[in-house]
C-alpha cells in the first residue's frame, strides 16, 4: 500500500502535468496562421512620391524644378547639401536679392555679405548628385 501524502502528492503531479500539457496544447493551436505575403519595405515605398522622411537626391537640372514658383517648394543647393527656403520670408516666391531658387548657389553665398551662418535652422533636404 502506498503512503497516503506520497498518494497525494503525485495526484498533484500529475494534475500539474496534465494542467500544463494543455496549457502547451492551447497555446500552439491558438497561433494565427500566415499564409500571406508580406510586401518587402523596399517595394511598398517604391511607387510613393511623398519621400517626407528620405532625403532628395538631385541632380542640378531636376533641382531647377524647385524653384518656388507656382506653388512649388523653393530649394537652393550650398555644397552639394540641397536646403529649404521656401518658407523663409526673404525668399519670397523663391526670389532672394536677385539670386533664384532651383540651383546651386555656391558661389553666389561666397560674394553675399553674409556668410553660411545664414544656412544655420535651414532644412536640409537631400543631396546634389552627379549628372
Amino acid at each position: 500500500m502506498q503512503n497516503p501524502s506520497l498518494s497525494n502528492v503525485m495526484k498533484i503531479v500529475k494534475l500539474l502535468f496534465l494542467l500544463l500539457l494543455v496549457t502547451v496544447l492551447a497555446a500552439c493551436s491558438t497561433q494565427p496562421e500566415t499564409t500571406e505575403e508580406t510586401t518587402p519595405a523596399s517595394e511598398e515605398t517604391a511607387g510613393d512620391t511623398d519621400n517626407s522622411d528620405e532625403e532628395l537626391l538631385l541632380t542640378l537640372t531636376e533641382l531647377k524644378k524647385y524653384n518656388g514658383q507656382n506653388g512649388k517648394p523653393a530649394y537652393i543647393a550650398i555644397d552639394g547639401i540641397i536646403y529649404d527656403v521656401t518658407e523663409v520670408s526673404h525668399w519670397k516666391d523663391g526670389i532672394h536679392n536677385g539670386q533664384n531658387a532651383g540651383r546651386d548657389l555656391t558661389d553666389a553665398l561666397n560674394g553675399a555679405p553674409h556668410g553660411n551662418e545664414v544656412l544655420e535652422g535651414l532644412e536640409k533636404v537631400g543631396n546634389v548628385k552627379m549628372e
